[in-house]
């Protein structure tokens, strides 16, 4: 197999198992690893072998395991990104987002769409230069460059 191949491979399995299992992937690998060299080991024993190929591992293929490490990190990847923001609005009761309008409004038949990059969430910089996509109904016209203010109640 061509080497980028394998890598697309594993890094696409690692994505859509955090994306749509929601779980990490890390355990089963670990298990399927030490699945196929129990096999392995098995079958290797039956064979004679002389001393050289002795400390030789006849097990997994190489191109499996680099599959299995990238299916790992980009598992990793997606779960980091898909909780990062779900820790930060624990147990609050109102969310004050204070950003600037950076687009023109993208208007669709009910609401109107723009870009806003974040200044503080709930006074907090930390994603300072984020931008979100906000939605405001019809009738509600926000200018490009403007300050706004948006206070949500949970």
């Amino acid at each position: 197999m061509q080497p980028l191949v394998i890598l697309v491979v594993g890094y696409i399995t690692g994505l859509i198992w955090g994306r749509y299992l929601k779980t990490n992937i890390t355990p089963v690998i670990f298990l399927l690893f030490l699945a196929f060299s129990l096999i392995s080991n098995k079958a290797g024993k039956s064979k004679k072998r002389d001393k050289k190929s002795r400390y030789k591992f006849r097990g997994i293929p190489k191109y499996i395991i680099i599959s299995l490490i990238f299916a790992i990190v980009s598992n990793i990847q997606i779960m980091y990104l898909e909780n990062r923001f779900n820790t930060l609005y624990i147990n609050i009761k109102e969310i004050k987002l204070v950003g600037i309008i950076t687009s023109i409004p993208k208007e669709t038949e009910y609401k109107n769409s723009y870009t806003l990059k974040v200044q503080s969430i709930n006074g907090d910089e930390k994603y300072k230069n984020t931008n979100l996509i906000i939605y405001t109904k019809k009738d509600i016209k926000l200018e490009y460059g403007k300050k706004v203010e948006i206070i949500r109640r949970i």
